[in-house]
């Protein structure tokens, strides 16, 4: 399902991407199984995603 369109044209390591608008919990939940939370130290995300 489309939310909208954006380019990104090479990696984000210096600043965050934030979709503020109709993004459903199961796709948040997805998410969270590529990137790690806003503020969620690397190291804890790979403990969380090895616990699920």
């Amino acid at each position: 399902q489309v939310r909208d369109a954006v380019l990104i044209d090479r990696p984000v390591n210096d600043g965050m991407i934030v979709i503020w608008k109709w993004i459903t919990l199961p796709e948040v939940r997805l998410a969270d199984q590529h990137v790690p939370r806003i503020g969620e130290d690397h190291k804890a995300w790979k403990k969380r995603l090895k616990e699920q």
